[in-house]
């Protein structure tokens, strides 16, 4: 497999990074991989229209689709902050759907995934990627929408300060982008990980209106426009019994002495023990560590699907910082596609 100048970094970077990927509350590290693996948009920049030997033209599709909805009531008598009753009421929702496609060179055999011959060959199919970006920003097409909400309210009759309160904001996204940062076969599970990340920007509408104890309004505009990040670093259901039987240490056995390499080993085995601790739902939260990603491989069609549906991955609510309860509702869908032109 074709491996670019940045196309060889070494996993070992990001794997010590993802040790620190998830806290004991299930919370993931935002550096889970390293600004090296942006590869596929560094390499070949400079040869647009050349195709390399091995290799074809090809087109790389991103789909991202995130519904969430959130609901919390509370109501409550007798409590010392409130007096003798209280009621708070959230709801929202945040609706995303983002669509790229791209130019980009593909293998001649989209199947080969982990071909047999020296630990040398494995180890470039390993650290290298199953694409890679023509430099072609024309070719870059995006569809994206985003539409949030949030509704609260909040009663405190007997309250010493403020006895009533109401937010509502809606807000629309724009200017989304989609970017596959890294992708290649995983040691942790069967198929390809990847991480993929999302920026775009937003703006809302929105107020904040208060009644204090004497029965005086205040309201403050919440109008804003802003932009939000997001990071999805998605893996395969994890091995139970280990990690792939691949060559990942190849380049570090050259260098490093029989005690470094176990300390390597011991890494990895963390990180593994962290995605089937997420798997089994041993974490209250999700943050951007995902496991699910199921491979499907053809000559002339790679496809990597994630999809989640539950409760437990935190709000991508842009521009909400507060008063967001934990959702009812999470589905998440990505689908990564290559496929000749």
């Amino acid at each position: 497999m074709k491996t670019g100048p940045l196309a060889r970094s070494i996993v070992l970077s990001s794997l010590a990074l993802l040790l620190t990927a998830c806290s004991d509350s299930g919370e993931e590290h935002e550096d889970a991989f390293t600004e090296e693996e942006n590869y596929p948009n560094e390499y070949r920049a400079d040869n647009v229209g050349d195709v390399a030997d091995g290799w074809r033209k090809g087109t790389l599709g991103i789909e991202l689709l995130v519904n969430q909805t959130g609901v919390y009531n509370e109501t409550s008598e007798n409590t010392p902050s409130a007096g003798s009753e209280h009621s708070s009421n959230i709801q929202w929702s945040y609706n995303l759907n983002v669509n790229t496609s791209l130019d980009v060179e593909i293998p001649e055999d989209l199947s080969v995934y982990m071909p047999e011959g020296s630990d040398g060959e494995r180890y470039d199919y390993l650290t290298s990627s199953p694409f890679y970006e023509t430099g072609d920003s024309d070719s870059v097409q995006t569809f994206g929408e985003l539409t949030y909400q949030l509704d609260y309210s909040m009663e405190s009759p007997s309250a010493a300060d403020v006895k009533q309160m109401e937010k509502h904001i809606t807000g629309t996204g724009t200017e989304f982008f989609l970017n596959l940062t890294h992708m290649q076969p995983s040691i942790f599970g069967q198929g390809y990980e990847f991480t993929l990340k999302l920026d775009y920007d937003y703006s809302q509408e929105g107020a904040l209106k208060s009644i204090d104890k004497n029965g005086n309004e205040t309201t403050l505009d919440l109008a804003d426009v802003g932009s939000e990040e997001f990071r999805f670093d998605v893996f395969p259901q994890p091995n139970d019994d280990g990690l792939n039987d691949y060559p990942y240490l190849y380049e570090e056995r050259q260098v490093m002495d029989q005690q470094s390499l176990q300390q390597l080993e011991k890494i990895k085995f963390g990180v593994l023990s962290q995605l089937q601790e997420i798997a089994t739902g041993q974490v209250d939260f999700i943050h951007q560590m995902h496991v699910g990603a199921v491979t499907t491989m053809t000559e002339d069609l790679l496809v990597v699907e994630y999809h989640y549906d539950g409760t437990n991955v935190l709000p991508l609510m842009g521009g909400l910082d507060t008063l967001v309860a934990k959702p009812k509702t999470s589905e998440i869908n990505i689908v990564i596609t290559l496929k000749p032109q």
